[in-house]
């Protein structure tokens, strides 16, 4: 993302209700964890093809 862009959305952020900013809270946290989430079982499979403990993997899809 561009500075700019960060720029703008965090002068924007004055101009939000707390019941908004507890939403944009919540959705910020959410996309953290996934990718986090997604970092690590990366790493996890990818160690396990290199162990050679395993050839692939299956992506497993979030339950909605």
């Amino acid at each position: 993302m561009s500075q700019t862009i960060l720029s703008q959305m965090l002068d924007k952020l004055q101009f939000l209700e707390p019941v908004e900013l507890q939403q944009l809270n919540h959705a910020v946290q959410d996309r953290l964890t996934n990718k986090e989430e997604a970092a690590k079982s990366g790493t996890l499979h990818q160690a396990l093809i290199d162990s050679g403990l395993v050839r692939h993997t299956k992506k497993i899809l979030p339950k909605q």
